[in-house]
């Protein structure tokens, strides 16, 4: 998907990977328009892709989109832009895009009627609550691996069994 997908859009829209992190990267845009077509790209070709393989092998990736203030530390940028984005990539859905109200306000029109507008979500780490708008696409009626669904938490309650033949070892 990097070598393939991601980093050829990137370039021919004007991006910078700035980093990759796990399963993840970071990349910043000259222009929010700029930055938009190319996650739209990203999600289609990757959904195209994932349409080809068994359900289980299926990458899925969501997007987090903002604009904010970044720190240039070299060739990394941090601050709270970053974690915004972060944060937004966090509440995506497979397949999908997230993006914040600085970021849906500062598209062109045309794009920013392809935006679902969303509600406020209060995140970690992030003082005041993020107005979300989403992107979904079309062809995002694929079957996705279990482990990218939201599930709702569970707990299961068991009683503890001691395997002890010593009584007063029963409280391990």
């Amino acid at each position: 998907l990097r070598d393939d997908i991601v980093r050829p859009i990137l370039g021919s829209r004007d991006g910078r990977l700035v980093k990759t992190m796990g399963d993840g990267f970071l990349a910043e845009f000259a222009s929010p328009d700029s930055a938009f077509r190319a996650a739209l790209e990203i999600q289609e070709l990757s959904l195209d892709l994932a349409q080809q393989i068994p359900v289980r092998r299926r990458i899925v990736l969501r997007t987090g989109a903002h604009v904010g203030d970044v720190i240039v530390e070299g060739e990394d940028i941090l601050g709270d832009g970053v974690n915004v984005a972060a944060r937004l990539e966090g509440l995506a859905q497979p397949g999908g895009v997230a993006c914040s109200s600085a970021f849906a306000n500062s598209l062109s029109l045309v794009l920013t009627q392809q935006l679902t507008e969303d509600s406020e979500h209060k995140v970690k780490n992030i003082s005041r609550p993020i107005k979300v708008w989403r992107w979904k696409s079309e062809k995002n009626n694929i079957d996705f691996p279990e482990d990218v669904r939201a599930k709702p938490p569970t707990i299961a309650v068991l009683p503890f069994l001691s395997r002890s033949s010593e009584d007063d070892q029963s409280f391990f």
